[in-house]
């Protein structure tokens, strides 16, 4: 499986949250503090982006941000995954710490604590 594609997110916004932008500025409709903002498929044209954004100094109360948001949702574990890996990561530390006893303090905690260690589906 490869990469997610990233959507890169560009915008200019008013970066002082104590003041408002002047009212002589157009901004977006609906979005009274952001003046341009743009979607990026490829990472790689974010300098040229900027060039559009017009010219803005240091200081002049406007600020770049940039985010990022995946196209894909991140991939999640199942309960019963969960459940093994977090079985046999006890087990390893039992085992590395006190082989004497491994197996009997990995029972009682199993038995302690089993929805964690055999958790089910919501």
């Amino acid at each position: 499986m490869g990469k997610p594609a990233l959507l890169h997110e560009l915008s200019l916004g008013w970066g002082n949250p104590c003041t408002t932008p002047p009212p002589d500025i157009d901004t977006l409709p609906g979005l009274p503090r952001v003046r341009w903002a743009l979607t990026l498929l490829d990472h790689t044209f974010e300098a040229d982006a900027w060039t559009h954004a017009g010219e803005h100094k240091p200081g002049d109360g406007w600020a770049r941000r940039i985010g990022v948001t995946r196209t894909t949702p991140p991939r999640t574990w199942t309960p019963e995954a969960k459940g093994r890996v977090r079985r046999a990561n006890l087990r390893k530390r039992l085992d590395a710490r006190i082989p004497l006893f491994a197996q009997e303090l990995f029972d009682a905690e199993l038995a302690a604590r089993p929805g964690y260690f055999f958790p089910v589906e919501d």
